[in-house]
């Protein structure tokens, strides 16, 4: 659905995106043991936003170990070539 509104796209975005995550299933990632996987690829988070092709406000959200996603995680675990369980908070 395109809406030509773009303040109720963003406002019904938004409404969404916090429902997944209060409601739905999230995650964290523990922010040591991703920055260790970052320096270990030799990536910065630049680097990291390219890889994984996701705005730069969802991977600082994700180093900075608030809740997303689980399939987000995956995606920055996958740029990183380390399985998702090395970066998941304990």
């Amino acid at each position: 659905m395109v809406f030509t509104n773009g303040k109720l796209f963003v406002i019904i975005f938004f409404a969404i995106e916090n429902y997944l995550l209060i409601g739905g299933e999230s995650v964290k990632a523990n922010r040591q043991k991703l920055e260790l996987a970052m320096a270990r690829a030799c990536v910065n988070t630049d680097d990291l936003q390219r890889a994984t092709e996701m705005p730069r406000p969802t991977v600082n959200n994700v180093i900075s170990g608030k809740s997303v996603r689980p399939a987000t995680l995956g995606r920055i675990a996958k740029a990183l070539e380390v399985d998702v369980t090395e970066i998941l908070e304990d």
